[in-house]
C-alpha cells in the first residue's frame, strides 16, 4: 500500500508542477 500511495503523491506533484509552471507561463505572458 505504501509503494502505491507514494507513487500516486508523486504523480499528484508532478501534475500540480506542470500545471503551475504552464499557469506561471501564460501569466507572465499576458503581463
Amino acid at each position: 500500500y505504501t509503494k502505491i500511495l507514494c507513487s500516486f503523491i508523486q504523480h499528484l506533484f508532478l501534475n500540480i508542477a506542470q500545471l503551475l509552471s504552464s499557469f506561471s507561463l501564460s501569466q507572465w505572458r499576458l503581463s
